[in-house]
Parts: structure tokens; sequence; C-alpha cells
């Protein structure tokens, strides 16, 4: 959307992408996007090329509308917090898919620790039965026993976990969920979409690239949107919507081609969404945080990674204050 009132086209918006991508993996070859118009003459759009070709410049996203050359840049934007109401409702609900991830039980965290909600976590995998939860933290000190202890923290403070095992990109799945949830709790009044593959999962270098590694990004990252915007969004009566992407969608990555082109579309998703809906889109472009399991085993790869505390204070100011809806 270069200057504002343009439609969005989140499927070609991957190819940017690629374009950041490729010449980290292969530094012989250089990647440019260029973002021309149907309303350009033919030849206008040929000059363009040859222009941005003759130059060489090291931008790699350009767009050229109405003969002016545009260029993709970015700019701190400083936003004071003065503790104003939270957006999060005493006895709301909040549904967050990829919930017993890191992310999503962090998510879950933040929202208890300011309001007595109801917290569905939606989780492609299966989770240990509630009645089993006392024994097993005393049996195993797994990662799956510091799920339990998280889940039952969140309980002590006055908020209620439900836990839903099911695919994002399953409609009849989210629709049985959504129709359990509103008959027990009521209006579902948040969502966060934080379903997708971290650490090792995510990286594959092109030469190892298959379309299956794909799918498994665009799963939950492209397949799931839509599966949650039909089922959740249609009414128009969240609050919000937070998605969770990556800062892979600006930068790329070694390894990253899926996982950035996935969140490419994400934030684009969001962007588009926002123009139509009259619930609040928020879009989150994360660094990687830098968190432990029980094994005391950096799951970044760094140690200058986003700590919980500072993801849960960036969380929290955003979804209260940014007038913006890609972060």
């Amino acid at each position: 959307d270069i200057i504002g009132n343009e439609k969005l086209n989140c499927n070609d918006s991957t190819v940017m992408a690629a374009c950041k991508v490729i010449p980290q993996e292969f530094s012989w070859i250089h990647c440019k996007h260029l973002d021309i118009t149907a309303s350009m003459s033919r030849q206008d759009n040929l000059n363009a090329l040859v222009s941005e070709y003759v130059k060489g410049s090291d931008r790699h996203t350009v767009a050229y509308r109405y003969g002016r050359r545009w260029v993709q840049q970015f700019q701190l934007q400083k936003q004071s917090y003065e503790g104003t109401d939270s957006v999060l409702r005493e006895n709301g609900t909040y549904v967050i898919f990829g919930g017993l991830g890191h992310i999503g039980l962090c998510v879950a965290r933040i929202i208890a620790q300011k309001v007595n909600a109801n917290i569905v976590l939606v989780n492609r995998s299966s989770f240990v039965p509630r009645y089993q939860w006392d024994k097993y933290i005393q049996l195993y000190r797994d990662d799956r026993a510091l799920q339990i202890e998280i889940l039952q923290s969140i309980e002590k403070v006055g908020s209620r976990v439900e836990i839903f095992q099911t695919d994002i990109a399953d409609i009849d799945g989210l629709c049985e969920i959504k129709k359990t949830i509103e008959e027990k709790y009521g209006p579902i009044h948040g969502i966060i979409h934080s379903a997708g593959l971290v650490g090792a999962n995510q990286v594959v270098p092109i030469e190892e690239w298959t379309t299956a590694d794909c799918e498994k990004h665009f799963n939950a990252k492209v397949n799931g949107l839509f599966s949650l915007n039909d089922v959740f969004l249609k009414e128009d009566t969240l609050d919000f919507c937070m998605y969770m992407s990556s800062l892979s969608a600006i930068l790329g990555g070694l390894g990253s081609l899926s996982y950035a082109a996935a969140n490419t579309f994400m934030t684009t998703f969001a962007k588009k969404s926002s123009k139509r809906s009259k619930t609040r889109q928020i879009c989150i472009n994360w660094d990687i945080w830098s968190y432990l399991n029980q094994q005391n085993t950096a799951y970044s790869s760094g140690a200058n990674g986003i700590d919980d505390a500072t993801a849960a204070e960036c969380i929290y100011r955003i979804l209260n204050e940014s007038p913006m809806e890609s972060c």
C-alpha cells in the first residue's frame, strides 16, 4: 500500500521474502522487488525497469506511482505510555492459538496479570488431561511440566483456563470450539494468533527446500488466517485480533525463505483486514525470543533475544496504545 488507498495482494507480497532471502544465501545473486501498476503506460513501466537496472541501488523494495519513485524505509516511532485504561476486560474471553507454545503462554500470563479472564488455549497437539496435572509435575521435570505449572499459576490469580485441541486451519474444529466457548462464557472479546513453527523447524536452506517445508509454515500462517477470519472475525464484534508475525518478514534470514514468506503474508493480511474491519487488527513482527526450557537450553540463537518481561511489556503497550495496525 504505497499511497494509502490501494488494494493489497497478500499472495504477491510473499515474493518480497524471496527477494531478501535469496541474496543472503547466494551472495552472487542480486534481487529487487519492483512494484508497478497497470495505470502506468507500457513505456513508463519499461523505463522504470531499465532505470532500476542501471542504477543498481541496494534497495530491495521499490515502487513507482504517478511518475514518482518510492523506496521502503523504517522510522522509530516514539510513543508515550501513561497507563491508560486497558483494552482487556474483566471477565473477558480471549482465545490464543498456539496457546501452549512459549509465546502463547506468555500472552496468557499477561492477560491473567491484568484482569480475571476466561483464557482459551488452542493447540494442534494433545495435552495432559487436567486431572493428571498434579501427578505429572511430581513425576516429570520436562517442558510439559513447566507448561502445567504456568497454567496453574494463571488459575491461582483468578483467571480460568480452557484447553482445546485442533489445527488452526481446520474450519470445522474452529466452529466447534467457538460454539463451546460462547455457550459457556458468552461473547469472545479478543483473538491472538501465535501458532506456527519455531526453533530449528523453521530453518531450511533454499538448496534443501521442498514444497512440504513451505506447506508446514503456510498451514498456520496462511491457511490458518483464512479459517480464523471465516469463523471468528466475520461478525466484527471482537475488541482486537493480534497476529504474532516475525522480523523475518522485513529482514529475511538464512534458511528462512518459507518462514519469511509466510510471515510477510500474515503482515500484509493484517494490514488488508484492518481496512475493511471494525475489529482492531494488530500485527507484531518479533525478533527472536530468548528463553529457557526445563533443561535450561536456550531456544533462541543467541543471548540477545527478547526476554519474557520485555516482550510482555511490549505486548501490553501495543495492545493499549499503538495507533498502528502493524508494529
